[in-house]
């Protein structure tokens, strides 16, 4: 059941263009010279804008010593470092802009990261994106829009046919979170995938769930357990 849930991210994302990227985290190991370097100075956590490291730190992972999650890399060659594709309507972008791992997509976030989770018999990837500026109000802005406007489906291409894009209860999470399922088809393959978006100051979390996994949502444990890793990153950010 968990090889083949795994197995319906992969093939929904390679179709949706939702991929990972890893970044590690750089760190200066010099020693200082003569004279005292002056304190890192604290951001806001409303003001952090996390790098490629940071964001990849902010991830879950089995360092946390959460009981009863599992994780695995998602696939690199999956990454599509590219522009959204078109939809048929046009104004559907924003849901294809939210399965795109890419730094070229609009708008542009800063960095960004993923990793699938596996909890309480659930398969889940797991997706954080930095932004700059209102970067991540527009994205949420652009998405609720979509949602909105899309219900009756959209196409991407000749090859992928969204059916239905249906709202679905968002937690109480962050300054705002959405969710919604995407159900249709690529060629052969059903697509059945249920979002939810939550953002946090200038980050958003995505989390990418195939329906047919234990239900529409993904566990509130790993919402949870996530969003309050994430805040703590931006809480402890310096310049």
């Amino acid at each position: 059941m968990r090889k083949s849930a795994i197995a319906a991210i992969a093939v929904t994302a390679a179709v949706l263009a939702a991929a990972g990227c890893e970044g590690d985290a750089v760190t200066d190991t010099g020693k200082g010279g003569a004279e005292d370097k002056p304190a890192a100075k604290k951001v806001p956590a409303s003001e952090a804008v996390l790098d490629k490291g940071q964001v990849k730190a902010a991830l879950l992972s089995k360092a946390d010593g959460l009981k009863g999650f599992e994780y695995r890399p998602i696939d690199k060659m999956l990454l599509k470092d590219e522009s959204t594709p078109r939809t048929e309507p046009a104004g559907c972008r924003a849901l294809e802009a939210s399965s795109l791992y890419s730094l070229r997509k609009e708008p542009r976030p800063v960095a960004f990261a993923g990793v699938n989770v596996s909890v309480e018999k659930q398969v889940n990837s797991v997706r954080i994106e930095s932004y700059r500026g209102d970067g991540a109000r527009q994205m949420m802005t652009g998405l609720k829009k979509a949602v909105a406007e899309c219900a009756g489906g959209y196409g991407v291409g000749p090859k992928v046919k969204i059916k239905q894009v249906k709202t679905l209860p968002a937690p109480q999470a962050g300054e705002e979170a959405i969710a919604f399922n995407l159900s249709g088809s690529v060629e052969s393959f059903r697509i059945d995938l249920s979002k939810t978006v939550v953002r946090i100051g200038h980050a958003v979390v995505i989390y990418n769930h195939p329906a047919g996994s234990q239900g529409k949502s993904p566990s509130p444990g790993l919402v949870e357990a996530q969003n309050k890793k994430l805040e703590k990153a931006l809480a402890s950010t310096t310049e």
